[in-house]
């Protein structure tokens, strides 16, 4: 147990604490089997507890199902990340990750864009299971879903998916062979998941999670997503739909908060608990960590006054491979890293097959490339917030494709890539950008993987492409970020393309 003494975070201003309310969180065939794709995985999955399988596509150890459930409208990704040398056939069995996404976005996002529990998790002897939460859903059952019921995400997550995957594959079915975490709103869900489920799971983490009902953020995030003025929170629905109540949280009783609230630690005795977090200062991108630090700082101290086994972690300097500025940044660099730290602890807990366990080499920091953004998809290039790459639809400076940050989210947006750079030596960074009329605080530059700016050049409204310049010695450091972005208020946006990195 760990016996740090947690500093309360310092106090926001009135502007950076309004952001956060507003980007807090703002993811066929009833009886046959589906065997495999031939040269994929050996795992066949029989439909069954009111689970079935509407496509299945197999990529090397990952699995990727588009399934439905009896618990919750529609269709629903699920993806499957079996361990090394999974064979159906042998004796083995391993322990099951239950890996949660955040708000508005989807399990895919471990995995995609920048995600990368699939290379994490590689060396482990466990399977990863990351199965969706809706874009708002909070793992809950919903209170009032309405129209759109069934919303029973709970019930669908932990009395549907994890006996069914039990069912089909070689898993440890008992808690000692299962854990659960999650990211941002998944964090909540999976603490949430621990608590009222303690036959479950004997490990829970949470990445950057909103932990305490009881905290004005985060009710009034929910509020604001079930009638949807949170920024991307999807269709709007109607007060107290997910969490009940006329108004849910403003006039809910102690005796439903308790009910739900992770922060209350209900249950979790016989838990390990581990919880990531930035440090929160509300500077820069920082502003949701903010947020929710001060709730994990809540749920330690209890944690701590309780005799829990836990781990907690405010300050975590992740490597150039994982992400960047997870002192004050919320994204999946930042998650990614936490999920890095945290798998050898997880582990150490689990029951698993045996034998040493190799933590995978994170992947080296690759050169810049693709600056004129032409590569499939994303290519190398990564978001916090809102960003994306335009092909050929005629906004480019040069060639057929350029990148892009949009939002209305009154925070910080931006597309990035983390390079390799010799340690002491003079750059040049250059690229062309465009803007809203309405821009007035876009930043293009370079910072370092703890998310210090080295230098950057702040532009406002750039009606036509004009290159920008920024030079910078990248002083110790063996990678640096080069970013472009902007602090939106209203609907902003900025492209840009073209950008070269050199040595001066």
């Amino acid at each position: 147990m760990s016996n740090s003494v947690v500093s309360p975070s310092r106090p926001n201003r009135a502007r950076r604490l309004a952001a956060a309310l507003a980007v807090l969180v703002a993811s066929l065939l009833p009886t046959a089997a589906l065997a495999p794709n031939a040269g994929a995985s050996s795992a066949t999955l029989t439909n069954g507890n009111g689970i079935s399988v509407v496509s299945r596509v197999d990529s090397g150890r990952q699995i990727n199902l588009t399934i439905t459930t009896t618990d919750v409208q529609g269709t629903h990704q699920v993806i499957i990340l079996l361990p090394p040398g999974y064979d159906t056939s042998g004796t083995t069995r391993y322990p099951v990750l239950y890996l949660l996404h955040g708000a508005l976005a989807g399990p895919d996002s471990w995995v995609t864009n920048g995600g990368a529990a699939d290379q994490i998790t590689a060396g482990y002897p466990v399977i990863t299971v990351i199965p969706d939460q809706g874009v708002k859903g909070w793992g809950m059952d919903w209170q009032n879903p309405g129209s759109l019921a069934p919303q029973k995400w709970e019930s669908y997550t932990l009395d549907q998916l994890v006996p069914w995957i039990d069912a089909n594959l070689r898993t440890i079915a008992n808690r000692s062979g299962r854990a659960v975490a999650g990211l941002s709103m998944g964090g909540f869900a999976a603490m949430h998941y621990a608590e009222d489920r303690p036959d479950l799971f004997s490990y829970v983490a949470s990445f950057s999670g909103a932990l305490d009902l009881g905290n004005a953020t985060t009710g009034f995030t929910i509020l604001g997503e079930e009638i949807g003025i949170v920024p991307g929170s999807g269709t709007p629905v109607w007060p107290g739909a997910i969490m009940g109540g006329e108004v849910w949280p403003l006039n809910a009783t102690a005796v439903q908060l308790a009910a739900v609230n992770p922060a209350n630690i209900a249950h979790l005795a016989n838990t390990t608990v581990a919880l990531y977090v930035g440090t929160g200062d509300g500077s820069g991108p920082g502003i949701v960590e903010a947020a929710v630090k001060p709730q994990n700082d809540l749920m330690a101290n209890r944690l701590w006054q309780a005799g829990v086994n836990y781990y907690y972690s405010q300050d975590h300097q992740p490597s150039p491979a994982y992400g960047w500025g997870c002192d004050n940044d919320h994204s999946q660099m930042c998650w990614n890293a936490y999920l890095a730290d945290d798998m050898p602890r997880m582990m150490a807990v689990l029951a698993h097959p045996g034998g040493s366990i190799t933590p995978p080499a994170p992947p080296s920091t690759p050169a810049f490339t693709d600056g004129g953004f032409e590569s499939a998809g994303m290519g190398p290039w990564v978001c916090m917030g809102n960003c994306g790459v335009d092909h050929g639809l005629g906004n480019a400076h040069s060639g057929t494709s350029n990148g892009w940050v949009r939002n209305n989210n009154n925070a910080w947006n931006d597309i990035d890539q983390t390079v390799a750079v010799q340690p002491n030596t003079n750059y040049t960074l250059t690229g062309w950008v465009r803007t809203s009329s309405n821009a007035a605080n876009g930043y293009f530059g370079a910072r370092t993987t703890g998310g210090t700016v080295i230098a950057e050049s702040k532009f406002g409204s750039v009606p036509g492409y004009t290159q920008l310049s920024v030079t910078f010695n990248s002083g110790p450091n063996t990678a640096v970020t080069i970013y472009g972005g902007e602090w939106c208020f209203g609907d902003t946006w900025i492209q840009i393309d073209d950008v070269a990195l050199n040595q001066s």
